[in-house]
């Protein structure tokens, strides 16, 4: 008589067990998962030495570094054909046209209760938007499409900056901390009758619907193809601290393992800087402690 099989004793569960969890328990997760993340900065954090920027410390070289002090420009920097130079480091210019855009389904019906932007029948409203359909990807296209977008927004860098004693190059670090640059007239690199300053932003008459001479006087008249224009800029004049590795006086991207790369420039002190980085990295470990990651890492990044 044959004697049955034996199984053996099942031991702890494998540590991906959480794969064969239904797919509703996994929601939380996909809710939480930082889209795009690059590689994990937390080694390097660790390792940069707190400096002042008063003077360059020989002893640090080629060492991770967070440098503080007042961040300074080399030289004014300017959006050309729109803003004149400043006191700045960094430029972003915004170009919004006012233009037909796609309504989502689920929304479409809310907004078409709600007050506000003007709207077709075929889910398609009137505003402002970066990124506006051509004419050819709306089906159906309302009523006369959209004219081409006639401006793009743009980042704008200065190519030296220092913070205290220490060079770096804007164009190739991260810089947090930018800030609404509120327009005025005697900003402006030049006298165009189309445009209008409205609520610290460019607005540029280029409608199709328009007549000869008509302005806006507020953005809540629009026409279809004018542009609003508005900015955000890093000034110099702050404290900051500049986190990388030092080189003399200089300070470059500090590189580790994976493709990581550390070159931010962060408003504050150095442990401000630091806990705000740390802070950024937070989602990533409560996510690799949901899958069974150890713990550790997340508790020496609250401390």
């Amino acid at each position: 008589m044959a004697r049955p099989s034996q199984r053996p004793p099942r031991g702890p569960a494998p540590r991906r067990a959480w794969l064969l969890l239904p797919p509703v328990l996994l929601l939380p997760l996909a809710v939480l998962w930082p889209r795009g993340r690059g590689p994990d900065l937390r080694p390097l954090l660790r390792q940069v030495r707190p400096l002042s920027a008063e003077r360059v410390e020989p002893g640090a070289d080629r060492q991770g570094v967070a440098v503080t002090g007042t961040l300074r420009a080399a030289a004014p920097l300017s959006d050309p054909g729109w803003i004149l130079p400043g006191d700045y480091i960094q430029i972003h210019r915004q170009v919004e046209m006012y233009a037909w855009h796609e309504v989502k389904k689920a929304d479409l019906g809310n907004r078409r209760r709600a007050a506000g932007a003007e709207r077709s029948a075929s889910g398609y409203e009137l505003r402002f938007g970066s990124e506006p359909p051509a004419t050819g990807e709306m089906d159906p296209a309302p009523p006369g499409g959209n004219p081409p977008m006639p401006l793009r927004g743009n980042v704008i860098s200065a190519q030296e900056a220092f913070v205290g004693a220490y060079r770096f190059s804007p164009r190739a670090a991260r810089l947090l901390g930018d800030e609404a640059l509120w327009v005025r007239q005697e900003m402006l690199e030049r006298d165009d009758r189309r445009q209008r300053i409205l609520q610290g932003a460019i607005y540029l008459k280029g409608g199709l619907n328009c007549g000869p001479g008509s302005e806006p006087e507020s953005d809540k008249a629009p026409c279809l193809g004018d542009l609003r224009i508005s900015y955000r800029v890093v000034r110099a004049g702050a404290v900051v601290t500049l986190l990388g590795e030092q080189r003399g006086q200089e300070i470059v991207p500090f590189r580790g393992a994976l493709g990581a790369r550390l070159f931010h420039l962060v408003p504050g002190t150095a442990q401000e800087a630091i806990d705000s980085m740390r802070r950024s990295e937070v989602p990533f470990i409560i996510i690799n402690n949901a899958l069974g990651e150890p713990a550790g890492p997340a508790r020496d990044l609250m401390r």
